[in-house]
């Protein structure tokens, strides 16, 4: 269901906010070694002078020399200036240090989180945000959602799945749409169907007067092949808002899926829209004739056929009207078929079909021998030609 799950999360986004961009006031500063806070000092004399560069080299140069003294803040503050200079790896691997350096401090570990995020590392990312959102004091819900979501992209959804239960169940908050989109990959990703079904019923239950919703549950059924539900679902979506013209196909193709032929035609019909093209005449055709509904399929080809002629379509008309036993206006199909792409060797065996129906067995010959000139029709058409000798006295 790995495919189904990362569809789902495409609509997802990681609200961190801005990057924490200056070192946080702590009551431990007075513990940072007196030569490594003078570097500070200078670091941010250079900066406030606009010489990020400069600020960049005094710490990077003490770092260096001095590798006993190395501080969080030293990185902490390393790692704003190259984010101001936007060079973000190297950002990311200043925040890194600073928050093994010291793994209580929250911002390093955000900022190293939605860096990674930005570069697609996403189980660092997931790492990261989950690590500054425990040590953030008021645990703020768009960040225990972003690491949820991060760690659903890492392709860690069994860790992704407790913290979205969390968000999803046991806040007091009403639990946003994004959440509910997140619980669900993941369930997918994990094979948890039943977890799914509670996730997408709590989802109704608490936001049924939203389309996307039940477009979101639309989603889940058919990705565990539940077309009819899914259809279901995506219908009354219709009801709460107009379809759009792709939903109207797609809601077909669950009807289809589904084995309600004819209820898949109704939707594609109306998904034909002022312009349709003859992809979309030919499934509603295609619909029509599963559905045994060959009136409407033949009205559908006509209609496709005035506006865009195409070999498909013309091949379909004649495949109808051959079913129907009008072999005199099959043949005429089949020969603009025929006429349209000259490779078309099926088009010149059926137009010898329905010659043969005709009776007129000259022009069943004359076709036959042409259709022996494609590889694919050559033997049926050879077939033909010996019975139609072996018969002739």
């Amino acid at each position: 269901m790995r495919r189904a799950a990362l569809a789902l999360l495409l609509a997802l986004t990681l609200p961190l906010g801005a990057l924490a961009a200056e070192p946080p006031k702590l009551d431990g500063f007075a513990d940072v070694p007196r030569r490594a806070r003078l570097a500070l000092f200078k670091a941010q004399q250079e900066k406030a002078l606009g010489q990020a560069e400069d600020a960049v080299k005094v710490l990077r140069s003490f770092l260096r020399d001095n590798p006993g003294e190395d501080h969080y803040l030293l990185r902490f503050q390393l790692g704003a200036l190259l984010l101001e200079l936007e060079r973000p790896d190297e950002a990311r691997d200043a925040f890194r240090e600073a928050a093994h350096l010291e793994p209580r401090h929250a911002d390093s570990w955000l900022n190293m989180g939605e860096l990674a995020y930005q570069a697609g590392d996403f189980a660092e990312a997931a790492e990261g945000i989950y690590q500054g959102y425990l040590l953030t004091p008021s645990q703020p819900q768009h960040l225990l959602y972003a690491a949820a979501a991060a760690y659903v992209l890492a392709e860690q959804p069994a860790k992704a799945l407790p913290l979205l239960e969390d968000l999803v169940y046991r806040r007091t908050e009403l639990a946003k749409l994004d959440w509910y989109r997140a619980l669900i990959a993941a369930c997918l990703d994990t094979d948890a169907r039943d977890e799914g079904e509670r996730a997408v019923a709590h989802l109704l239950k608490q936001h049924g007067d939203d389309p996307e919703a039940w477009v979101l549950a639309c989603q889940f059924h058919a990705a565990v092949s539940d077309y009819q539900r899914s259809a279901v679902d995506l219908t009354v979506a219709g009801y709460l808002r107009p379809l759009t013209e792709e939903e109207q196909v797609q809601l077909g193709n669950l009807y289809s899926a589904a084995g309600v032929p004819d209820l898949a035609g109704s939707c594609y019909a109306a998904a034909l829209g002022d312009e349709p093209s003859a992809e979309d005449f030919e499934r509603l055709a295609s619909t029509y004739l599963a559905a045994h509904e060959r009136e409407a399929a033949l009205d559908t080809l006509e209609r496709a056929l005035a506006a865009e002629p195409s070999v498909r379509l013309w091949s379909l008309l004649g495949d109808l009207l051959y079913m129907e036993e009008e072999y005199g206006r099959a043949r005429d199909a089949y020969a603009h078929c025929a006429d349209m792409d000259a490779g078309q060797g099926r088009a010149v065996l059926m137009q010898g079909y329905c010659a043969l129906e005709q009776d007129d067995e000259a022009g069943a010959v004359a076709l036959l021998e042409r259709a022996k000139g494609f590889e694919d029709q050559a033997q049926a058409a050879e077939q033909l030609l010996a019975r139609l000798r072996s018969d002739t006295p």
